[in-house]
């Protein structure tokens, strides 16, 4: 393994330019010692707050690898087993099977749950008026039990992400502890894992200083656009953890069972039956418990997790049999974080012939798909979560435009491919057209 602080240093400080960045935390681990770590840019100009490495950054989804290892904590202390059915903890939830649906299949988004329109009305701390009384995990079981909505599949048969199925997993946490989500993340996960540039939500009492001001823009030195970190209690399973970059390391390191905080029984569980993602190549992707699998070549496999919203950008990998992890956090919207970690896994092997460089595989360039085959994936896909996609052919592309935005869809093979930075697989029933659009992780059911 190669490493050169230097050229790792150049290249991050590179990646700050190029894309707009204003702060950046990054943390790299080998065997269980920290060997590099790096702040660069700022953390906050109104606070005039450079950024460090124990900088603390939204997460984002990072969160769900802290909600899966409290889960496995959980059933390690035998107050509940991962196969329980939701009638046990959710007995009143009528649009769901709860006879069928596990705890285990809301941890790896195989409840068969939609893109539902939840996160646009919980209730933001920031705001409490907006969108009053959507702020519990009771809230938002009445909810559901009043909305329409179709599943995309039985218990178990089709993956799609799913942020609701965090909320559920947070009410059951509450429930068995008797703790507010907050709390028993700090008593089971943050202290013991000694966490201690972490918290939940917001920064209560204001005890933690070193904190990163989110934006949505920002360009030579000048915020275009602030906005504020999203404080709903019902998606703190799902996205509420602030953190550093070490701390981030510490956290996928007990997930991925590079610390004695969990039993082998229980971390074992993490990759024991990986779930296929739709819209990538299953040689190569899965998804586990709370965690994206990725089969590099037959030596390594990458453990990791991304996590975006506006004013974060985060990523944590784990190569495991090198036992190598990076963490990446910045404070804006859609940086390329995933992205930013693959180089830096990548410059470290730059030496190592035998390492295949972390990148989206093809496995075939320019596939045979006449026109007529382009014409049945025409037309609208969404979800009330995400919004509507809409396919349409131009000469011989096929373009994909959400709001103002429209991009080529890349063909690898037949029906797949990449669109932007997202992989993308148009899926079908036999041979009828296609009546939904795997895109990256989510399953997007067709509108018209």
């Amino acid at each position: 393994m190669n490493f050169a602080s230097d050229g790792l240093r150049e290249i991050l400080r590179d990646a700050v330019a190029k894309y707009h960045i204003p702060g950046l935390s990054i943390a790299v681990e080998s065997d269980g010692k920290k060997i590099f770590s790096l702040g660069i840019g700022v953390a906050s100009k109104t606070e005039n707050l450079a950024t460090s490495s124990n900088t603390i950054f939204g997460t984002a989804s990072l969160t769900k690898m802290l909600t899966t290892l409290i889960l496995l904590k959980a059933e390690e202390m035998k107050l509940l087993k991962l196969t329980d059915k939701l009638s046990l903890h959710y007995p009143n939830l009528k649009k769901l099977d709860t006879s069928k649906v596990s705890i285990r299949n809301l941890i790896n988004h195989t409840t068969g749950l939609p893109g539902l329109p939840t996160r646009h009305r919980a209730t933001d701390l920031n705001n409490p008026n907006i969108n009053p009384g959507m702020e519990c995990v009771n809230n938002f079981v009445e909810f559901l039990n009043n909305i329409e909505f179709n599943v995309l599949d039985k218990p178990g048969g089709l993956f799609s992400y799913s942020n609701e199925g965090y909320c559920l997993l947070g009410g059951i946490i509450e429930r068995i502890f008797n703790k507010s989500f907050e709390k028993v993340a700090e008593q089971v996960v943050l202290k013991p894992l000694k966490m201690n540039h972490s918290f939940i939500g917001n920064n209560k009492n204001g005890r933690f200083k070193e904190i990163a001001e989110p934006v949505t823009h920002w360009k030579q030195n000048f915020t275009t656009s602030k906005t504020e970190y999203w404080d709903s209690p019902l998606f703190y399973p799902a996205g509420g953890l602030m953190s550093s970059a070490k701390d981030i390391i510490k956290l996928s390191s007990a997930l991925y069972g590079a610390s004695n905080f969990l039993k082998y029984e229980q971390f074992k569980q993490v990759t024991l039956d990986p779930i296929p993602v739709a819209s990538r190549h299953k040689r190569y992707f899965a998804y586990g418990l709370g965690t994206e699998i990725e089969y590099v070549d037959r030596q390594r496999t990458l453990l990791w997790h991304t996590g975006q919203r506006p004013g974060i950008s985060s990523f944590v990998g784990r190569l495991v049999q090198d036992r190598l992890s990076v963490a990446v956090l910045a404070n804006i919207s859609d940086a390329p974080a995933a992205k930013i970690g693959r180089r830096v896994f990548s410059f470290l092997y730059c030496n190592d012939k035998s390492f295949v460089h972390l990148n989206r595989r093809q496995t075939t360039i320019n596939p045979n798909i006449n026109e007529r085959s382009y014409e049945r994936l025409i037309g609208t896909y969404g979800s009330s979560e995400v919004g509507k996609y809409h396919i349409r052919l131009r000469g011989k592309k096929i373009l994909m435009k959400f709001v103002c935005s429209e991009k080529e869809m890349d063909f690898h093979e037949d029906y797949s491919g990449i669109v932007g930075n997202q992989t993308f697989k148009f899926i079908f029933k036999e041979k009828e057209d296609p009546y939904a659009l795997a895109l990256d992780l989510r399953i997007l059911p067709r509108l018209a």
